[in-house]
């Protein structure tokens, strides 16, 4: 550790010549255990996970093959191990009394940990082979093999001879195998459902299955407590609907039906609605819905065939007329989409209210037996290829860390950029990797950015360790200022996700949207509000003739021909843009036409556009 006048010359460095934020400079000067850095769009993530890098290097003088950074891409990866250089050098100039540490740090850099966690994993893998009885020679299943073996399963259910892959299962699984095979029950699902759909339903549930965790064993356990595990479900629904269930009740027995003149007018409408609105007032308007009676509400506002809203064909009257208003004026929706994005309520409803009869129950049972059963198949075809998925990587990883107690302790320092899109074997992985108390684990993330849940990515995740900052030894550092945009974008950002947060993420964490907020302290903020190219206008082609409406065509060229005046008006006008001049230094511009780009829903637009912006505006 250096001394406490070189970490003093650090921070100072970061304050004055690098010019960090406050929140940059505490995240990156942390000493805390665990460090959760809540990063927003924009707000200069990557070069505090760069300088955080630099400093443990610099001021705590860490071998650089002691710290770990595992970011989301390989393009991240090498950006980042690009400027982790750039900033060595920057330093080791700016600083001499650091140049000697930064010299040796800089010739060992790429020996680094510094890449993906499927690429770390592969390199533990394959340095630690022995640990997990791996073949050093091992490569990823490629797309094409996977495909060959899910259509042999398909063929080898279709002819009713899994022989030849069972040949290599061990006699426990062997034994399964021929049980679930001769039984009748799993016969009926198997014609029910065809050999075809089955294998797509096992190719696509096994990657979501493993990013969870779990294992062939441990689904066909699952199997063997349905019942058991539908309760627990039936619970974990009710905990995450229960909220927004009650602020239907208050939305609409508060406001949306008064709002619509209940019950006056609906006792004077006799149109089927409004008797069927009058009924549901009157039976849920004395007080909020508790306990069992939150799912008997949902259905009894959406469900198919008796609910209020379920089914609106046919419904006419005043009373529907008014409702619709009211629910447009209230929520922001026309009535059918309100009800259409909410549909799920209704079978998360039935399921918690009824549970699953004894013959779906069986159903569910075959299926999940005879997936995992597949499961094991696959396993052993890319054992026997050589071959492995990208989460066997994963688990061999947490495997070799677990076998082998120096692996765990091989890293002082750990960095995971992207923790919103974590998955729960990763999640274990980094864990396994979480340093001693003399090092520290820092998480990087944004519930704000989570978009890879079709990946299996689980924000939960990363939403349990923000809440653990109440814990001994972590601290929780919020990067909201944003350098990517000027204030008006800003706010129309802050303004949408914001409503969109509230019903979305925000409602099952109980987190708080986080707007961003300007680099306010910086000269050259206001400088960039002064550019004179508008950030948000509309263009619509209206059409004044009634009574002989325009072709769509006419009206297309009509908004082109705007658009191509306004375009013309920015270049000819001089309006500016905000430009980068050097690396890190910005100023404005006159705008010139590579800064535009026009986006056409299809290349139907290309000949109205030749036609419009070359031919005629030149």
């Amino acid at each position: 550790m250096m001394t406490g006048s070189m970490t003093d010359k650090f921070r100072e460095y970061l304050e004055n010549r690098a010019a960090l934020e406050p929140k940059q400079i505490e995240a990156v000067m942390s000493d805390s255990p665990m460090v959760v850095v809540s990063a927003g769009a924009g707000t200069g993530k990557t070069l505090t996970l760069a300088w955080r890098f630099v400093r443990l290097v610099a001021v705590d003088r860490v071998p650089v093959d002691r710290i770990l950074t595992i970011t989301f891409t390989e393009k991240a990866a090498l950006e980042m191990r690009e400027r982790i250089r750039r900033l060595m050098d920057l330093l080791s100039a700016d600083l001499p009394e650091f140049s000697s540490v930064m010299e040796e740090a800089f010739s060992r850099l790429d020996e680094a940990y510094i890449s993906t966690i499927h690429s770390f994993s592969m390199r533990i893998l394959r340095e630690c082979g022995l640990s997990v009885d791996v073949d050093p020679n091992i490569r990823v299943i490629s797309r094409p093999e996977e495909n060959s073996f899910w259509q042999f399963l398909e063929r080898s259910i279709d002819r009713e001879d899994i022989a030849p892959l069972t040949f290599s299962l061990d006699s426990i699984w062997k034994e399964r195998a021929s049980i679930l095979m001769g039984e009748s029950a799993t016969a009926d699902v198997i014609n029910t459902f065809g050999a075809a759909d089955l294998s797509r339903a096992a190719s696509s549930a096994i990657p979501l299955f493993e990013s969870r965790n779990l294992s062939p064993e441990s689904l066909w356990d699952w199997a063997d407590n349905i019942a058991e595990r539908d309760t627990a479900l039936a619970g974990e629904l009710m905990d995450s609907l229960a909220p927004l269930w009650m602020k239907a009740w208050k939305v609409w027995m508060e406001n949306i039906l008064p709002d619509a003149g209940a019950p006056e007018l609906f006792e004077g409408d006799k149109a089927k609605f409004s008797v069927r609105a009058l009924d549901f007032f009157n039976r849920w308007k004395n007080s909020p819905p508790e306990g069992e009676e939150l799912p008997a509400f949902a259905l009894a506002l959406m469900e198919k065939d008796e609910g209020l809203i379920g089914n609106l064909q046919g419904s006419t009257g005043k009373c529907m007329k008014k409702v619709k208003e009211s629910v447009l004026k209230i929520t922001g929706e026309p009535l059918t989409e309100y009800r259409d994005s909410r549909l799920p309520w209704v079978n998360a409803a039935i399921w918690i209210t009824k549970g699953s009869s004894p013959e779906e129950r069986l159903l569910r049972e075959k299926l999940l037996r005879l997936i995992s059963l597949f499961w094991k198949f696959f396993e052993s075809a890319k054992q026997g290829r050589g071959t492995i998925s990208f989460e066997d990587m994963i688990r061999g990883a947490r495997d070799a860390i677990e076998g082998e107690p120096s692996l765990a302790g091989k890293f002082r320092h750990v960095i995971v950029d992207e923790f919103q899109d974590t998955n729960s074997l990763q999640d274990e992985l980094v864990t396994f990797l979480s340093p001693s108390e003399e090092g520290t684990l820092f998480l990087v993330g944004d519930l704000q950015q989570s978009i890879y849940r079709f990946r299996h990515a689980q924000p939960d995740i990363f939403w349990r360790r923000i809440n653990s900052r109440d814990g001994a030894g972590v601290s929780l550092i919020d990067l909201d200022v944003t350098f990517r945009c000027r204030q008006d974008v800003m706010d129309r950002i802050n303004g949408l996700f914001g409503e969109t947060w509230k019903d979305g993420i925000g409602a099952s964490t109980g987190k708080d949207f986080s707007p961003l907020m300007p680099p306010d302290s910086r000269q050259w903020w206001k400088e960039r509000q002064e550019i004179t190219v508008r950030p948000f206008e509309m263009i619509i082609a209206s059409d004044p003739d009634e009574e002989k409406p325009a072709k769509t065509k006419e009206l297309r060229e009509t908004a082109l021909r705007a658009l191509a005046e306004k375009i013309a008006g920015i270049i000819s006008s001089g309006a500016t843009v905000w430009c980068e001049e050097s690396d890190g230094v910005f100023s404005p511009r006159p705008a010139s036409f590579r800064d535009i780009a026009v986006l056409v829903p299809s290349r139907t637009y290309y000949g109205i556009l030749e036609k419009i912006f070359i031919e005629e505006y030149g």
